[in-house]
């Protein structure tokens, strides 16, 4: 880990450790009476001028935010938006606590999940669940485990407004010149099983030469979503279901890393991790775990190299528990909050998920909008062709990321104390999980349970 970073983990553990309970009285003192309870209507908007603090993650374009601000301001002319574009990761977390513990939060802001889970346990953020029931909002068709994935002790800290799965692209041109049968075939067909995957990937790699001419059936990478779905679908997990110690020693997650790195290792149908040219971008691996951030990519390669491409669900022994990312808006505790929940509720509106999913490709939460966003992005009328048909069985499949305030941190000594040794050959999976398991467990008790 770099200084830099054990600084910002450092500064943002002390604000949590040393200022949650200052800043949750700071918070209870702001929220009007109004916002508690659970039946009463939701307090009314202002009708005079009001001016809100909107903190977002990340350097984000310009224009990104353009599309929400703008629509709203037709809709609420008293209202004055002001953009806060924060750092990114860490650093958006700590400037949040931060304003909060000066008394001057934001009074909305939208992050990953993972970067606003620590305002929960700070008590710095409302729960969301009491300002859609007094709305009325309809969220139905927000996937379940979308809705509730950011819930901390029955306080839901955000509304998700995007979503995105790990899955697994493949390289249609090859698999057709290569006489096999048609991936997306084996998953609708149930036969889309781990030992078909490998089977597909040392199939694919002979009839392109094999390693002895460059050729590998698949790319490795240790990206949450390729690690986490792989060891989840294969019935094990990461860490305990109260996320204080780390559960890679059990056989199934044993198994699964295993079988990870004998890709790489043993059966060499993946090149060393890190192989530049090695990409499923460059059109010489047919087969990669994938976000769909990574779609405007593909397209402008494929086009530039020439070849079709397609998605499918990741391979699992059973069923498959792809890795879920989200995003989404956190309302603040203050006096303000009604003002601020009027631009959450109409962030969440189709038009203002649509807007920004064309400007931003964000795939919007709300299933039922999924045809019409991915009409913005051409899809399916050009690749990858299935991605409208695989994300509502995603959508029922997926799990999150196990969020805690030292996220960054414990997932750092995973990287470098087990994923990497084990694709290296350093070491076996079982030395590598030994020897970082006590590590992990004693970053994890630092956390509030």
């Amino acid at each position: 880990m770099t200084i830099s970073m054990r600084l910002r983990r450092r500064r943002l553990m002390l604000v949590l450790a040393g200022g949650t309970a200052w800043l949750s009285g700071v918070a209870a003192a702001c929220v009007p009476a109004a916002s508690g309870g659970g039946g009463e209507p939701a307090p009314a908007p202002s009708r005079g001028p009001v001016a809100l603090q909107f903190m977002v993650q990340g350097a984000q374009p310009p224009n990104e935010w353009d599309s929400l601000v703008g629509p709203y301001k037709e809709r609420a002319p008293q209202v004055t938006v002001n953009v806060d574009i924060a750092g990114g990761g860490d650093d958006f977390t700590t400037k949040g606590l931060s304003l909060a513990a000066a008394g001057t939060p934001p009074h909305v802001s939208w992050a990953s999940t993972r970067f606003a889970f620590p305002f929960a346990p700070a008590g710095v953020v409302a729960d969301l669940q009491q300002y859609v029931r007094r709305a009325k909002l309809d969220v139905r068709d927000i996937p379940r485990p979308v809705y509730e994935e950011p819930l901390y002790k029955g306080l839901l800290y955000q509304l998700t407004s995007d979503v995105g799965y790990a899955m697994v692209a493949y390289n249609v041109s090859t698999t057709t010149a290569a006489g096999r049968p048609d991936l997306w075939w084996l998953w609708e067909r149930r036969q889309w099983t781990w030992d078909r995957f490998v089977a597909e990937a040392q199939a694919l790699q002979q009839a392109a030469g094999g390693p002895a001419a460059g050729a590998y059936g698949v790319v490795v990478s240790t990206w949450d979503g390729e690690f986490f779905t792989i060891v989840r679908s294969n019935g094990g997990d990461v860490l305990d279901k109260e996320r204080r110690r780390l559960t890679l020693d059990q056989p199934a997650a044993l198994e699964a890393l295993e079988s990870w790195a004998a890709l790489v290792q043993r059966l060499r149908v993946a090149p060393p991790l890190g192989t530049a040219d090695q990409t499923f971008a460059s059109g010489k691996v047919p087969m990669e775990f994938f976000a769909q951030a990574r779609i405007g990519r593909y397209r402008a390669s494929a086009a530039q190299i020439g070849y079709r491409w397609d998605v499918l669900a990741p391979p699992a022994r059973t069923t498959p528990v792809p890795t879920m990312f989200s995003n989404g808006y956190q309302l603040w505790r203050s006096t303000q909050e009604a003002d601020a929940w009027a631009l959450i509720a109409f962030a969440l509106t189709p038009e203002s998920l649509l807007s920004r999913g064309k400007v931003t490709g964000r795939v919007p939460s709300r299933l039922s909008l999924l045809e019409a966003f991915a009409k913005t992005l051409d899809i399916p009328t050009q690749d990858p062709k299935s991605f409208v048909r695989l994300y509502p069985d995603l959508a029922k499949l997926g799990q999150g990321l196990p969020y805690t305030a030292n996220f960054t941190t414990w997932r750092e000594i995973v990287e470098k104390e087990v994923l990497q040794p084990i694709l290296s050959g350093q070491r076996s999976v079982r030395e590598a999980v030994q020897h970082a398991t006590p590590l992990v467990n004693a970053e994890l008790a630092k956390n509030e349970v």
